[in-house]
């Protein structure tokens, strides 16, 4: 029979080994410092036509309030605006297209395309609005 102490110290002596042996980086070329939220959001939409609508409505979103097309600085520096900052901004939004003429099934289609961009910066840890 296996003297006790002597099993015990030795699978600690091995448990303790194990803690300080290197663990091997196979996941670094795929963690993004700076993501690319929108190129994100596209690419995890199945439907082309939802990918295409999202695309063209996000774009109408950054040239209206920006005048210029959205790019990875750009949407991140919208995505890192307070919740209160955020919500003024997509409220002149909607204002500007409301008073353009747009029928509100495309309004909302663009909100929601702006809902979908802050839900995507959140789960990709870019976004400070909760």
């Amino acid at each position: 029979m296996l003297n006790e102490p002597i099993f015990g110290e030795l699978v600690k002596v091995e448990l303790e080994a194990c803690l300080d042996a290197p663990i091997a980086r196979y996941f670094d070329a795929q963690l993004d410092k700076d993501p690319d939220v929108l190129a994100q959001l596209l690419a995890d939409k199945r439907n082309p036509n939802t990918r295409r609508a999202y695309e063209k409505d996000l774009r109408d979103f950054f040239i209206k309030m920006t005048g210029l097309p959205p790019t990875g600085d750009s949407v991140l520096e919208f995505l890192h605006l307070q919740r209160e900052q955020a919500v003024m901004v997509v409220l002149k939004y909607k204002a500007k297209l409301i008073a353009s003429g747009v029928r509100e099934a495309t309004i909302n289609r663009r909100l929601a395309a702006l809902k979908s961009l802050a839900k995507m910066g959140r789960k990709l840890g870019c976004a400070i609005t909760p």
